[in-house]
């Protein structure tokens, strides 16, 4: 896009001088009877260039940074987590997460072989009707017994009819309770699958005296040893996995005051244990590592040497006049470009770094650098800021260029910065 350039109207311009007037007198208030402005500036001057460059900005690699940002980054990260996950959810070493196999063999439960939702795998009536009985809050440390109704899915081994036991007036009884289908992670057989799942023998149970006929027949049922075993192993697993989820939610319920969940988030546990350095950091270190950013960017320090032009074309060029003063404002319309959070605590923190440095037009050699002006990632922002470059600064009759400069740190977060449109408002007086 085409560089813009005009000079601001005389009304702005004699706004300015009148906001100076105003904040000279208001210095020297308490003198306002014996002192009075007597001079007005001989010759000033208001210049805008502005530029809609639609460019996207992303992190800069610099070396001189050291991964110092990354550090920065990291260790807000571990001390927020803190908050979340403190020490309690944590093993004694700080490396694993309490109460999970990583930490303790004896806590790496296997899968729940049924479930009560009716689309998951695994899903059981039985199962569900049984678990319905029980609070959904049940405190499994205290009593684990809602856990057995993994048995209801395992199927009976008893036939179901009028029966004494194993004797039944019926034939071709099916179990009293019917197994169901595991959850393949269980790796338990369906049991329901052995056919038949008995053995029936024809049994006289009353004889006729007179003809020794029998008189009246039951049916005796032998349950089949493959489809026994099945059961058997089901019931098993089930006794396992009930001890199991017991021992983990004892150990839950006794890592925090309060208990494990309501003091635990998983995730930001996961973020302390990623490093030994995570989650052993302390605030004051994280304030240690800000003041060297700080101190990095200061105008000798190493940050400096990372900043890169945000347009090569965009700039405002000047000669510089005797006595002149100049004071350059520049102006970005931007937005970051990062997946929203709705929780802005989640976002990440760092920031989009600018400032103005003014060079020598023929050597190339820079003679002002402005502080740096940085806007947070968290929201949507503009910039606006501004530099005073002196006299002093300046040789007479040299050209200049004022250049903008941005630099993002590189925190492996792919931080990006979309710019809509760039301006420099330049004030120039001279006395």
């Amino acid at each position: 896009m085409e560089m813009k350039r005009k000079t601001l109207s005389f009304v702005l311009i004699l706004a300015l001088l009148l906001a100076a007037v105003f904040q000279v007198s208001s210095r020297h208030s308490a003198y306002a009877k014996a002192k009075y402005l007597k001079y007005l500036p001989q010759n000033q001057f208001v210049d805008m260039v502005s530029k809609d460059i639609d460019k996207t900005l992303s992190e800069v690699s610099c070396s001189y940074t050291t991964d110092l940002f990354k550090k920065v980054s990291e260790c807000e990260a571990c001390i927020k987590a803190q908050s979340t996950c403190p020490d309690c959810c944590l093993t004694s070493s700080k490396t694993k997460i309490a109460c999970t196999a990583a930490a303790d063999a004896k806590y790496s439960c296997s899968a729940a072989p049924f479930s009560q939702d009716t689309s998951s795998e695994g899903y059981c009536s039985a199962y569900a009707t049984c678990i319905s009985a029980y609070s959904s809050s049940a405190d499994l440390c205290s009593d684990a017994t809602s856990l057995n109704c993994h048995k209801q899915g395992c199927g009976s081994v008893e036939p179901n009819g009028t029966c004494d036991g194993y004797l039944c007036d019926e034939n071709n009884l099916s179990p009293k309770t019917p197994a169901c289908s595991p959850v393949s992670a269980s790796g338990l057989s369906d049991c329901s699958t052995y056919q038949p799942y008995s053995s029936i023998t024809k049994v006289c149970t009353q004889t006729n005296s007179n003809t020794g006929e029998c008189a009246k027949y039951r049916y005796q049922y032998t349950v089949n040893s493959s489809y026994q075993s099945c059961v058997d192993a089901c019931n098993t697993y089930v006794n396992t996995y009930r001890d199991c989820r017991q021992t983990v939610e004892c150990c839950k319920k006794n890592a925090c005051t309060g208990g494990f969940s309501a003091n635990c988030t998983l995730s930001d546990c996961n973020t302390r244990i990623a490093s030994t350095t995570c989650a052993n950091y302390t605030a004051s270190e994280c304030a240690a590592l800000e003041n060297k950013v700080t101190e990095c960017l200061d105008a000798s320090g190493d940050c400096r040497q990372c900043f890169k032009e945000i347009d090569s074309d965009f700039g405002y060029t000047f000669v510089a006049k005797s006595r002149e003063k100049i004071v350059v404002i520049w102006q970005i319309a931007s937005t970051p470009v990062m997946e929203a959070s709705s929780d802005v605590s989640e976002r990440v923190k760092t920031y989009f770094y600018t400032m103005v440095r003014v060079v020598d037009d023929v050597s190339g050699d820079v003679v002002h650098q402005s502080f740096v002006s940085q806007k947070s990632f968290s929201e949507a922002f503009s910039v606006f800021s501004a530099t005073n470059v002196t006299d002093s600064e300046l040789t007479p009759g040299r050209r200049y260029r004022a250049k903008l400069y941005y630099f993002i740190p590189d925190i492996d977060e792919g931080l990006e910065i979309e710019v809509n449109t760039v301006q420099m408002v330049v004030i120039r007086i001279r006395e």
